[in-house]
């Protein structure tokens, strides 16, 4: 878990702070797909929320403070656009993110990531 979430901090800081010349709606693209694939680093992380908390409290205390860490940077994030932006959108995005991964990992669903974030970025004007 430790490696998966560094991997993951590790690329969200190139996107945010490294590839300056990105808008911000493409560095939101960019975290969405890094996050919201079964194939990716937030998979196993991801599954951890559900699957050990309790046999695996730290485990799962360092997804929990991997994801308040990601918030806050999709937070400071929406904040270079837009000064009225609230928490509450970082954790809108963070709600995204884990409703494409429950679609993505029933076989039975369509691919609707797309879709998803385009609803979220609608409703961010």
């Amino acid at each position: 878990l430790t490696f998966q979430t560094d991997g993951l901090k590790h690329e969200v800081i190139s996107i945010i702070y490294v590839n300056k010349e990105l808008s911000l709606v493409e560095q939101l693209r960019k975290i969405f797909f890094l996050h919201a694939n079964v194939e990716g680093l937030y998979n196993l992380p991801f599954k951890a929320i559900f699957e050990i908390s309790k046999l695996y409290p730290k485990a799962y205390q360092l997804v929990i403070d991997y994801r308040n860490w990601l918030m806050n940077e999709i937070y400071n994030l929406l904040l270079t656009t837009n000064s009225n932006a609230l928490k509450q959108d970082a954790h809108m995005f963070l709600f995204v993110i884990d409703g494409a991964m429950v679609q993505l990992l029933d076989p039975n669903k369509p691919d609707e990531r797309e879709r998803l974030l385009e609803y979220f970025l609608m409703g961010l004007g």
